[in-house]
């Protein structure tokens, strides 16, 4: 049950703002932190298998979702594809190097 109409005014204007409270700053600092080393959103398995595919040159990567529905059942094709598509999207964060040695080789 909510708490009556007068009461819950005071407490929407009790509402504080987390960035500029200095007692959770550190709290704050450290859950960013922690999101920002989370670059995937899914199992780590699915964007190794990848990367692995990837490497071996047996398919081109746009095809890859048959490869990987096939190799880990519990995947229905909607969420193999976000799978693929964040692995995609995820890749030059995951392996800047790579990222830069195809970029040189696209210039020469």
């Amino acid at each position: 049950m909510l708490p009556p109409k007068e009461e819950r005014k005071k407490m929407k204007n009790q509402i504080i703002d987390l960035d500029e409270d200095p007692e959770n700053a550190d709290w704050l600092h450290q859950i960013r932190k922690r999101k920002e080393a989370k670059m995937t959103k899914y199992d780590e398995k699915y964007y190794r298998y990848l990367d692995g595919l990837r490497e071996s040159g047996i398919s081109n990567m746009f095809g890859a979702r048959p490869f990987l529905r096939s190799k880990f059942r519990e995947l229905t094709d909607p969420m193999a594809t976000k799978v693929l598509g964040d692995w995609m999207k995820t890749f030059h964060l995951r392996h800047p190097k790579k990222q830069e040695e195809n970029s040189g080789q696209e210039s020469n």
